[in-house]
């Protein structure tokens, strides 16, 4: 009874789920072959509920280390940044505080900036990001 909830969870997941989410499986991007939740569903058919998990585990396991292994392999020129989280981040790029200082460069992390950034009336609401 487990076993079925457990494929029933996984239906849902690769009905649902899966195909809104805008990103596969690392493990099979990598490797080729099924998912990691084909996987899962294809073990607890074959081991049942308990006897799947070390066997999902070990999945998971090894498809956190194609994450990281494509992560690597792909040019860092691709990635991208993650935005700077703060108080501070509002004020960074507007260190001169007035329209003509906003600008790419100025500022502590003012490679952030763009002159849209600062509004003409000051830098109390400049925002970096």
């Amino acid at each position: 009874m487990l076993g079925r909830a457990a494929l029933g969870g996984i239906w849902i997941y690769q009905t649902y789920i899966s195909p809104r989410k805008g990103f596969r499986c690392a493990y099979s991007v990598l490797h080729g072959g099924t998912g990691c939740s084909g996987y899962a569903k294809q073990a607890i058919q074959e081991h049942g509920a308990f006897g799947a998990i070390p066997h999902i585990r070990n999945r998971f396991r090894d498809c956190k280390a194609a994450h990281f292994t494509l992560r690597d392999e792909e040019p860092k020129k691709n990635r991208k940044r993650r935005k700077k989280e703060g108080w501070f981040h509002w004020t960074d790029c507007c260190s001169g505080c007035g329209p003509g200082d906003c600008r790419p460069g100025a500022g502590k992390g003012g490679s952030d900036c763009s002159p849209g950034d600062c509004p003409a009336s000051g830098c109390e609401v400049c925002s970096c990001g």
